[in-house]
């Protein structure tokens, strides 16, 4: 009996001991995360991948968004094959270019099952296939099965002046766009492969016009020379309309 009684002495005190640290420890966790603690509906991480019900990634999350094979216009074999052959012989002209282009976003994009960009939605959005933008631009894109821009609506700065832009394009380059920046040049941009035309308001030194004076009304070109002009500052209107001008 007095055997039993000393060793449930040693295991009182053993347990006794063991609720100690286990207090002490969880008293220091409690301390050590005060005021650090993440609420339970708040996810912390660096991108998220959403797949198919065929494992190929569809939506990508982050900031940036995550890399993956599947993404066409990171895999620079296939840009090669689909938007190099473009070029004719300069293919490695275009593909020297195409490192300088800005593929990522901090946002999200939507893939289609070919891995073609479909939607991309970041701060800043990938470049267009065809070009660099002139400045980052902060908003959305859409682009077709070819994972070609064809409109997108957008925020940039270039040269510390803000330009908030509405675009539609043709495969491959600009169509139309409705554009307002903050030094007042406003108006309508439109154009295919002969013409272009601009309505709208723009200073001096415009890149709509290329005038070096101010312009407010219509300007047409014609395989990119100067074929017709209505503006305003040219003077009063004559027999209710406005001068005409040919360049």
């Amino acid at each position: 009996m007095e055997t039993q009684l000393r060793k449930l002495r040693t295991g009182l005190w053993v347990l006794a001991f063991y609720c100690l640290a286990l207090t002490l420890a969880l008293a220091y966790f409690l301390i050590n995360t005060e005021g650090n603690q993440v609420p339970p509906d708040v996810i912390r991480t660096k991108g998220i991948v959403i797949e198919d019900t065929e494992g190929k990634p569809r939506i990508l999350i982050g900031a940036p968004v995550p890399v993956v094979p599947e993404r066409m216009r990171t895999d620079t074999a296939r840009v090669r094959k689909f938007w190099g052959s473009r070029f004719a012989q300069k293919e490695d002209w275009f593909m020297d270019l195409y490192q300088t282009y800005q593929h990522s976003a901090n946002g999200i994009i939507l893939l289609d099952e070919n891995g073609h960009d479909r939607v991309a939605i970041g701060s800043p959005v990938p470049d267009p296939w065809f070009g660099k933008r002139i400045g980052a631009s902060t908003g959305i894109t859409l682009l077709d099965e070819e994972g070609l821009e064809r409109s997108g609506y957008g925020l940039l700065k270039v040269d510390g002046v803000y330009r908030a832009n509405l675009g539609f394009d043709y495969p491959g380059k600009e169509g139309m766009t409705f554009t307002l920046d903050d030094n007042g040049e406003t108006g309508i941009f439109i154009r295919d492969a002969e013409k272009s035309i601009f309505i709208g308001k723009a200073d001096s030194t415009n890149m709509f016009t290329g005038k070096l004076s101010p312009f407010n009304g219509m300007y047409i070109k014609h395989n990119g020379k100067p074929a017709y002009q209505v503006n305003s500052f040219d003077g009063p209107l004559v027999g209710g309309q406005a001068e005409k001008k040919e360049d």
